[in-house]
């Protein structure tokens, strides 16, 4: 009978083959080579999520959740007396829609933002 014995050692050119497949892989490299936007790109960035329908989805989305205030609160345009009664009734709740604007939803600054962002989203 022969006696058959393997070699531990690989032969010469399998050394260079281990070298070679660990410089391979399929995941990606740590670094990208993404070019910055820069502001011309930033802004048309900007323009395009903002005359996007989802944004413009969004949008009606919180016009239609900010009047629900002005509808349940007495507004100060349309009946000052229950604005003040309601002031006399809720101090300290009063103190606070007065800083957020609820007494006057539909020329307060945020839903005049929403508004405007809106129209601007839907014309463009």
């Amino acid at each position: 009978m022969s006696k058959t014995t393997t070699d531990p050692t690989p032969p010469a050119g399998d050394e260079d083959l281990g070298a070679a497949a660990s410089q391979l892989s399929t995941a990606p490299e740590d670094t990208l080579n993404v070019p910055s936007l820069g502001v011309i790109g930033w802004a048309r960035w900007f323009w395009r999520q903002l005359t996007s329908m989802r944004v413009a989805l969004l949008l009606l989305l919180l016009l239609s959740l900010g009047a629900i205030p002005g509808s349940l609160i007495p507004q100060s345009g349309t009946d000052e007396t229950k604005v003040a009664q309601f002031r006399k009734d809720n101090p300290t709740l009063g103190d606070v829609y007065d800083k957020l604007g609820l007494f006057h939803v539909y020329s307060s600054v945020w839903f005049s933002a929403i508004y405007i962002l809106l129209f601007v989203s839907l014309i463009g």
